[in-house]
């Protein structure tokens, strides 16, 4: 947790407690990080406006399990530590990057692990920033709430519905319950 504190006051939105800071390794001693509400994430939880990539890790399995910024990310430059699924694939089995899986090619967008589970948005016209949630991927909840999902900010052209129902063919009902 040392770590995240260190990283959070930089890439979390927040209010600060006073004007002055006391020398603390918590986060919570000199700082209110944003709480998911509907200004800044959509009714699902994922993250609709910028908020610093601290919250959505807070919601996170990846947090939960205490995995940590420099897991993924060197902490010097920002820089992701390894290219494409392979990042992903330090921890978790490589049949996650199966087309049983993805439902994908292996080799294309589709078939990314942070295309699924990492939606990016491109905030002030530049700045492509993913989800740090890693949340699996819900169209149900799209249908339901008017939220984005994953598998229709590729596929344009189709409707959450027929995403929900994709999702509903390759893994049934009882997983849509409890996916989240």
């Amino acid at each position: 947790m040392a770590q995240i504190n260190t990283c959070a006051p930089c890439h979390a939105r927040k209010s600060n407690l006073s004007a002055s800071l006391i020398q603390s390794g918590e986060i919570m001693d000199n700082y209110i990080p944003e709480i998911p509400t509907t200004e800044h994430f959509h009714a699902d939880g994922q993250v609709n406006d910028e908020d610093y990539i601290y919250t959505s890790f807070l919601q996170s399995k990846m947090f939960r399990r205490d995995v940590k910024c420099s897991n993924c990310h060197n902490p010097h430059s920002g820089n992701i530590l390894f290219a494409g699924n392979q990042l992903c694939l330090q921890c978790h089995a490589k049949t996650y990057y199966d087309p049983s899986h993805t439902f994908h090619p292996a080799g294309i967008t589709g078939s990314e692990c942070k295309s699924c589970h990492m939606p990016g948005k491109l905030y002030m016209g530049n700045d492509l920033r993913h989800d740090h949630s890693f949340r699996v991927p819900r169209p149900d909840l799209s249908v339901k709430y008017g939220t984005p999902n994953a598998c229709t900010n590729c596929h344009a052209n189709k409707t959450p519905q027929w995403a929900a129902d994709a999702v509903i063919k390759w893994y049934g009902h009882a997983e849509i319950s409890f996916c989240g």
